[in-house]
């Protein structure tokens, strides 16, 4: 995680981050805390409710995956990126272009002062779609 902190308490503090354990190969995505948040669905790891191992007596029987998407296309694309030069270059270099505009979009929304907060609800959670949108086109293709 990666923090922007201004010293303006009418600027937002921005927090960066990349959902993933490897920050080098991830994207940065901006997080701003606002009312009315949207659900981050794409990096929230999946319930069980009462089919949860844990909440079960014998719960050493079974493992349920309890990757969220993000985590699962992002190991996906590692793979990818591990065994095809190619591949790698595009999904990497696709991955700097969306962080890069995403650092932009920032950089505005501090120097304008303008905050649109239904984009901002939905920032982090289309932040983490776009990147989801990378990997997919080139795990499958």
């Amino acid at each position: 995680m990666v923090s922007v902190l201004p010293q303006d308490s009418n600027l937002p503090c921005i927090h960066f981050f990349t959902g993933t354990p490897d920050p080098e190969r991830s994207v940065f995505k901006p997080f701003i805390f606002v009312p009315h948040i949207s659900q981050l669905l794409d990096t929230s790891s999946p319930t069980f409710e009462l089919e949860d191992p844990v909440k079960k007596k014998l719960h050493l029987k079974s493992k349920p995956d309890r990757r969220h998407p993000l985590y699962q296309n992002h190991q996906q694309a590692l793979e990818v990126i591990n065994n095809n030069e190619d591949k790698a270059r595009t999904i990497l270099d696709n991955m700097r272009k969306l962080e890069k505009e995403l650092f932009k979009k920032m950089e505005s929304v501090l120097q304008n002062k303008h905050l649109d907060m239904d984009e901002i609800a939905n920032l982090f959670p289309q932040s983490t779609k776009d990147e989801i949108r990378i990997y997919k086109a080139n795990i499958t293709s």
